[in-house]
């Protein structure tokens, strides 16, 4: 709730506008550092671990913190051009926070904090910079940071980013104490990571308005220590962060304390654990639902799809769609065919498919892979298109194309080398389908690797990097950037974890930095004054193969089929010649799919229902014959050489919103006791001459019965086409 301060005639006074430590980021998103706090009288309440979270549209942003007593508290917002001279003043906002206590004990040498607190800021303003502060009622106050919102809606467009686990404290000694040099150095490898970032999006034509992930923040989840130095970076408090649950955080209410989420369920069971469960949220017109894949079985995995169709069905104006949980359904190193992956990949392709995903984000590989276009029409996951060459940079997403990405490392504690197809399945070539992949890697120092056959891109250099993704009306553009290289910050290879670094696989040279005569891991350095002990112990000296930072490692730009591209249409479109003036229409909504759904059986036939996506027809003519008809007809469907007649479909037209003179078309009755359905050419809506200009939105039900023995040979999936005429 916000409350706002009481306001009195400001005296004519200096206007200082706040900006010390600020630094531009993209086109107007502001990173800031630490402003000096209004004059309060000092508290005894400390704060930590604070975070900016996502709301749930670009007008809001929750706030959450720890805190050291459950003292009644606020969130300070005003506008950073309004502070005095750095300062709060008059013009500040309130908004009033949740402060409750925690559970649990946290593992390791840094106790939880007792309590954990939680405002929502809403009613944000365009395109603008604000500051806020944590203020307790006994004085006590948190340090000052700024965010700057930008334009709402799509717009001309944005950047979001995708960090894939970063599992603060992995592979490491002493893990869950804060003074461990191993997780020091996974800390520094994170900040760094969002440093890259900061400075890499600066200069890019669109602004970094979001970060986002795909699980595993730390090792351990009860783990306070290892949270601590995952919140280390202030990027986390000046932009929005959407984070969903890994492995590693999924045991303990760490994450569910740390974080406030928009539209989150934590009350079906099927989607829960000790962590939480899924939510949604959309930000400039983009769909984002964010899965708790930990929660994995038979009747949670459909619980996950449901929970998927009820944010798309709650959004049907969302432009794009995208989906990030944590387990890869296709990855391609240690994770690639673990049992309950392989187990997801029918019903979740499906559903993405059908309810047109554009984008699917996930982790857990700890290496990089980017799918071919995939869809699933209910016979199982296929590349969409059989000729997108390997590495393709342009991709087109035909109805129920889907890009499936998998994340590498973005602080360096651990990675996982590729992973050879299994050999004697389908792993590789899809039951023979598609010849096998191949790329110049191995997992020792040359040779060739074959890919797995839903990746068109797979990568494992053991370099940190990050996933930017460029939002526009008719792309993503998504690309996967180098953050480091693989001298200090980067554990895995500095700490001879792994054996080897770069492109080229080349074994690196060690040296012996401590000068005991040997390579150590994690023993003792020289203790360079202000570095961490891992900065300076024996660790890689000389790489090759490894490209610079900033470098991108791969790039592809995504466009969705409108209907006019491509060799295949699924709704067609003829207009004959119109007289001056325009007439005109489009279909609403995103993937162009009308699914049926599964027919259901009652006695000799069956019967399946659904709707089509609303159409807009736009009429602005006003003289000569402006009548018009607008008529649809179904074709036969087909799965292999079974079919089912377009006759078995009849529907119910009617008018969604009026305008234009539309009248719906007259109910066609299906043709399982007689006549032909929508087999031939049907009217959906017409209008008279004479009408007046106008638009109007038109549907319809759609309802099928047909016989039995469609199916006497066995299962099938039929897909079918309607075509629309307008005249």
């Amino acid at each position: 709730m916000k409350v706002s301060s009481s306001r009195t005639p400001k005296s004519a006074r200096r206007r200082v506008v706040a900006g010390a430590g600020a630094l531009a980021l993209g086109a107007g998103i502001l990173v800031t550092g630490v402003l000096a706090p209004a004059a309060q009288a000092a508290g005894s309440v400390t704060f930590k671990d604070l975070v900016l979270g996502v709301g749930a549209n670009e007008t809001q942003r929750y706030v959450t913190w720890y805190a050291s007593a459950g003292t009644d508290s606020t969130v300070q917002l005003e506008k950073t051009a309004d502070l005095n001279a750095g300062a709060f003043d008059e013009d500040v906002m309130s908004y009033n926070a949740s402060v409750t206590p925690t559970t649990g004990s946290s593992g390791g040498d840094i106790a939880r904090s007792p309590y954990r607190g939680s405002a929502l800021l809403d009613t944000l303003e365009a395109n603008t910079s604000y500051t806020y502060q944590v203020l307790a009622s006994d004085g006590s106050t948190s340090a000052s940071y700024t965010f700057k919102t930008g334009s709402f809606g799509l717009g001309s467009g944005f950047e979001f980013a995708a960090f894939g686990d970063p599992q603060l404290g992995a592979d490491s000694n002493n893990n869950s104490q804060s003074t461990s040099a191993d997780l020091k150095e996974d800390a520094a490898g994170w900040a760094d990571t969002l440093n890259v970032l900061q400075a890499d999006a600066s200069d890019d034509a669109l602004p970094l308005e979001l970060l986002t992930s795909t699980g595993d923040q730390i090792e351990t989840a009860n783990v306070e220590s290892q949270w601590d130095a995952w919140f280390t970076p202030d990027q986390l408090r000046t932009l929005p962060y959407a984070a969903a649950i890994g492995n590693h955080d999924s045991s303990d209410l760490g994450y569910k304390y740390h974080f406030s989420l928009p539209n989150n369920d934590t009350t079906t069971a099927n989607l829960q654990t000790t962590a939480g469960g899924d939510y949604w949220y959309v930000y400039k017109g983009v769909l984002f639902v964010v899965i708790n894949s930990n929660a994995q079985s038979s009747t949670k995995d459909p619980a996950h799809m449901a929970f998927v169709t009820q944010a798309v069905k709650a959004n049907p104006g969302a432009k794009w769609r995208v989906v990030s949980y944590h387990h890869a359904l296709y990855s391609p190193a240690s994770h690639a065919n673990d049992s309950d992956n392989v187990a997801r990949r029918q019903p979740y392709t499906q559903a993405f498919s059908e309810l047109g995903i554009n984008l699917v984000l996930q982790g857990h590989d700890h290496s990089y892979s980017r799918s071919y276009v995939l869809q699933n029409k209910g016979a199982g996951p296929d590349r969409q298109n059989a000729a997108e060459a390997q590495g393709a940079n342009n991709v087109l997403e035909g109805p129920g194309g889907v890009i499936y990405v998998t994340t590498n490392s973005a602080s360096g504690s651990k990675y996982y080398p590729l992973t050879e197809p299994i050999s004697g399945t389908s792993d590789a070539t899809h039951s023979g389908k598609y010849p096998a992949g191949t790329m110049p890697w191995a997992p020792g120092p040359g040779g060739n690797h074959t890919l797995h056959w839903a990746n068109s891109v797979e990568n494992q250099d053991n370099v940190r990097t990050y996933l930017k993704v460029a939002v526009t009306n008719d792309k993503l553009s998504v690309t996967n950037v180098v953050a480091g290289v693989c001298d200090y910050p980067n554990k895995f290879t500095t700490q001879h974890v792994g054996t080897f670094c770069g492109a080229s696989q080349t074994t690196t040279t060690l040296a012996d930095t401590n000068g005991n005569g040997t390579f150590d891991r994690n023993q003792g350095a020289s203790g360079a004054p202000g570095q961490p002990t891992n900065a300076t112990a024996d660790k890689y000296t000389a790489t090759t193969g490894v490209a610079p930072v900033g470098t991108a490692q791969d790039t592809v730009n995504i466009t969705k089929w409108d209907g006019t591209q491509g060799d295949g249409q699924l709704i067609a479109l003829d207009v004959p010649p119109a007289n001056p003036g325009e007439l005109g229409w489009f279909i609403n909504g995103g993937n162009h799919l009308i699914n049926l759904g599964t027919a259901n059986r009652h006695g000799n036939y069956f019967t399946a229902s659904g709707a089509i996506d609303p159409l807009t027809v736009t009429d602005s003519r006003t003289f000569g014959d402006t009548s018009w008809s607008l008529s649809a007809q179904v074709s036969d469907f087909k799965d292999g050489n079974a079919t089912l007649l377009g006759k078995y479909v009849g529907w119910v037209p009617s008018i969604l919103s009026a305008g234009g003179g539309a009248n719906a078309g007259a109910t066609v009755s299906n043709g399982y006791s007689s006549g032909t359905g929508l087999a031939d050419s049907r009217t959906l809506a017409s209008a008279a001459n004479g009408h007046a200009p106008g638009s109007a939105q038109v549907g319809a039900n759609l309802n099928l019965k047909f016989p039995v023995s469609v199916s006497n040979d066995g299962a099938h999936n039929f897909w079918g086409e309607i075509t629309y005429t307008l005249m």
